[in-house]
């Protein structure tokens, strides 16, 4: 499965709505992880 949007700011959010969708269906799909969390970036 592949999820694009114009700006991919709300891909993982769809990504895992869609995934909860499946399991609603499946349930025997194994649900995802949580996100790890990620600290700002910056160039040092």
């Amino acid at each position: 499965m592949f999820i694009h949007t114009p700006n991919n700011a709300e891909v993982l959010p769809l990504a895992r709505r869609f995934h909860d969708d499946v399991r609603a269906r499946v349930p025997d799909v194994e649900p995802l992880p949580e996100p790890m969390p990620v600290e700002p970036l910056t160039l040092f």
